[in-house]
C-alpha cells in the first residue's frame, strides 16, 4: 500500500469516526426529546384519569346517598305517619344539601389544582414539543453544515497528500 493510500485511509477513518460520533450524538438527542415528550404525555394521561376518578367518586357518593335515603324511607314507611315522613324528608333534604356543600368545599380545591396541573402540563407539552422541533431543525442544519465542512476538509487533505506525493516524486 502506498503512502498516499495509507494517508487517505487514515483520513477516511478519522473523519468517518467524527461523522459517526456526531450522528450518534444527534440520535441520542432525538431519543431524549422523544422520551421527554412521552413522559409529559403520560403525566397528562394521569391527570385525566385522576379527574375522571374524582368525578366518578362524586357520582357514586351521590347515588349511594340517594339509595340509602330511599331505602330508609321504604323500610320505615309502615312505622312512620305522614307528619313524621314529611319531617324526615325535610331533614333529609337539609342533610343532603349540607353533604353536597361539604363535598363541594372539599372537592373544589382538588379539582382546581388538577385543572391547573392539567393545563400546565398541556402548555409544557406544547412548549417542549416546539423546543424539540426547533432543536431537531437546528441539528439538521448543523449536521448538513458539518458534513459539508468535513467533505471540504477531506478534499483539501487529499489534495495536500497528492501534492506531498508529487513533491516527493519530483525530488
Amino acid at each position: 500500500m502506498s503512502m498516499k493510500e495509507e494517508a487517505n485511509k487514515m483520513l477516511d477513518l478519522m473523519w468517518g469516526n467524527w461523522d459517526s460520533g456526531l450522528k450518534k450524538f444527534y440520535e441520542s438527542q432525538q431519543q431524549y426529546g422523544k422520551a421527554s415528550l412521552e413522559l409529559v404525555k403520560k403525566q397528562q394521561e394521569m391527570f385525566t384519569i385522576v379527574t375522571s376518578r374524582l368525578t366518578q367518586s362524586e357520582e357514586e357518593m351521590k347515588n349511594n346517598l340517594a339509595k340509602m335515603t330511599q331505602a330508609y324511607i321504604e323500610n320505615n314507611k309502615s312505622v312512620m305517619n305522614e307528619a313524621t315522613l314529611q319531617l324526615f324528608t325535610e331533614w333529609n333534604e337539609k342533610m343532603t344539601e349540607i353533604v353536597r356543600r361539604i363535598q363541594q368545599i372539599s372537592d373544589t380545591p382538588s379539582k382546581a389544582v388538577i385543572d391547573l396541573l392539567t393545563q400546565s402540563q398541556e402548555r409544557f407539552h406544547d412548549s417542549a414539543k416546539k423546543v424539540i422541533d426547533e432543536q431537531t431543525n437546528m441539528q439538521t442544519e448543523t449536521r448538513e453544515l458539518f458534513e459539508n465542512f468535513i467533505a471540504k476538509v477531506k478534499l483539501s487533505q487529499y489534495n495536500l497528500v497528492n501534492m506531498m506525493e508529487e513533491t516527493v516524486k519530483t525530488k
